[in-house]
């Protein structure tokens, strides 16, 4: 089962997204600062696969987390997220071109998308976990 770290200020944000990705058979943890994120990073000797962050959270900015959590789980894999659009954020400096982004607020079958695209998921190893085959 991969696990996502999921770095949100709002509570209300990070439950949201908590129980799309365990509904979607992730296992998940949840932080709503830096220093609770480097906490939980330090203590999981199991792989993180994946850290969803807003851009900013309480006591850091996206990227400034990310590279905490990299000290610990270089094999994790980033995806971040903001009200703010991705043009703002790439004029400001703070997302590069090739990050994996969505836009809050977002619908659930986009976030999941591209959640899968950041983890290498292809579409027929997806329909395969579903149980269903490839056509021909």
């Amino acid at each position: 089962m991969p696990i996502v770290l999921v770095v949100e200020h709002e509570e209300v944000v990070r439950a949201t997204v908590a129980t799309i990705l365990t509904r979607s058979g992730f296992e998940v943890l949840k932080a709503a600062s830096l220093a609770e994120a480097d906490r939980l990073c330090r203590e999981r000797p199991e792989p993180i696969d994946l850290v969803i962050v807003n851009d900013a959270v309480v006591d850091a900015s996206g990227p400034e987390v990310v590279k905490h959590v990299m000290r610990c789980h270089p094999e994790a894999k980033e995806m971040r997220f903001s009200g703010w659009p991705r043009e703002y954020l790439l004029d400001q400096g703070t997302l590069a071109p090739q990050e994996p982004f969505v836009m809050k607020p977002f619908r659930t079958g986009e976030f999941l998308e591209q959640v899968r695209r950041v983890l290498g998921w292809l579409p027929n190893e997806q329909r395969a976990r579903r149980g269903g085959g490839s056509r021909t």
